[in-house]
């Protein structure tokens, strides 16, 4: 496809097929504003003619991202859970060694290697920006790599198949998991899936006092901005004390309660 030959009815096109295929709003326009990119960069190039309303009848905006974050107590009972199943166990042990990475993606996760495990620490590539970060193996992380260490293969965990797996295979292995942890979820009355292992770490960081730029830091963000989409404060009792002051209290400053709050 040429590049002049896109129009607004193709792009229009475009759009209804993202949306049709399960993907959120902000996917498409994540979508839709890269094939925006690639075409003003053609035009700067002279190669196209431009077109300043082109793109105005699709979607480009970005929505507010639905915070996805559990309360620290799903993951204790997801620890505590008594699993028969091996797939599920697996499925629940992959989630829990995410969290305790600091929110390791799932695609870091299923790519890590006996190479990656360095000293006491694990040192990995961010597939999504190519920043390396290290971790240093806690307990609870070192006793789910044991559990697994029958695996054959480079990997740490039985996820991916192959030397070499291709996109198809991990997407194939993403789709496995987040199904399992829907199973998960259901058992300790929460909805799960491989992002919220992510968004949770970020989220009881936040609660338990760790500044964003600590969190941002641990979470390999090149920006606080991204980091506070991940946070979900969760926590309310705060703020609630803060609504009670407002209600029955007349003089904040002397309070003991409100020293709290504050």
């Amino acid at each position: 496809l040429r590049l002049d030959e896109i129009d607004a009815p193709l792009l229009k096109e475009f759009e209804t097929y993202l949306f049709s295929s399960g993907v959120c709003a902000n996917t498409v326009s994540f979508y839709l504003r890269v094939l925006r990119a690639i075409r003003n960069r053609a035009v700067r190039d002279n190669l196209v003619e431009p077109s300043p309303l082109l793109f105005s009848n699709v979607h480009t905006s970005i929505e507010k991202t639905r915070k996805r974050a559990v309360q620290e107590n799903v993951i204790l009972g997801l620890v505590a859970l008594q699993l028969l199943s091996p797939a599920l166990q697996l499925a629940r042990d992959l989630f829990l060694f995410s969290y305790y990475a600091r929110g390791m993606a799932f695609v870091d996760l299923a790519h890590l290697t006996r190479k990656n495990i360095v000293g006491d620490k694990i040192v990995y590539i961010r597939r999504k920006t190519g920043q390396e970060l290290q971790i240093r193996l806690m307990p609870e992380m070192r006793k789910l790599i044991a559990r697994y260490q029958y695996v054959s293969g480079p990997y740490l965990f039985p996820v991916l198949t192959g030397s070499r797996p291709d996109y198809i295979g991990y997407q194939s292995a993403l789709r496995v998991q987040n199904k399992r942890l829907k199973k998960l979820g259901k058992m300790v009355g929460a909805d799960l899936s491989t992002y919220i292992a992510r968004h949770t770490w970020a989220s009881v960081a936040a609660q338990k006092g760790i500044p964003e730029e600590l969190i941002s830091q641990g979470m390999g963000h090149e920006s606080v901005k991204t980091t506070r989409i991940y946070m979900a404060f969760l926590d309310t009792s705060r703020v609630d004390r803060a609504n009670e002051i407002v209600i029955h209290k007349k003089n904040c400053k002397s309070k003991p309660v409100c020293k709290a709050v504050l």
